[in-house]
């Protein structure tokens, strides 16, 4: 799991093994499943999560990446975490790179844009020797 905390907000990687037999097309089950991942992540890691986040939930073959961008924050309490979840099927993921020695060292097709190297997380079977290089990104290159 690889989590990264930014100005409005929180990215979440979760490889595989961390999230078990979801079932992507029960709203239900993925809206519970993903307030039980944050309040699990609230209690380890001491990090103080609270109000009103729109949740954009990518899951992929290698693992989900979450995007929580917080909304708002002073009306609510010590401890009260809302969630507006919304499930994104079929987005490509990529990992974004900026070390050009590990592109060249690697046998990963990749593409070069703004600076960074992209690689298609599709094309990845186990990310774990990757992560650590770089950053899981949703957005449209």
């Amino acid at each position: 799991m690889r989590i990264e905390i930014i100005d409005d907000g929180i990215k979440i990687f979760i490889q595989n093994g961390f999230i078990k037999n979801i079932d992507w097309d029960d709203k239900e089950q993925v809206v519970e499943s993903i307030k039980n991942l944050f309040n699990k992540i609230r209690k380890k890691y001491h990090l103080y999560i609270k109000g009103l986040y729109k949740v954009k939930v990518y899951p992929n073959k290698i693992g989900t990446y979450i995007e929580a961008i917080q909304l708002e924050e002073e009306s609510y309490t010590n401890a009260d975490l809302d969630l507006r979840i919304i499930l994104v099927l079929q987005k490509e993921l990529y990992l974004k790179i900026d070390d050009s020695s590990f592109v060249i060292n690697t046998d990963l097709p990749y593409f070069y844009k703004n600076n960074s190297y992209y690689i298609d997380v599709d094309n990845i079977d186990d990310i774990t020797p990757y992560i650590e290089f770089g950053t899981i990104v949703s957005e449209e290159i």
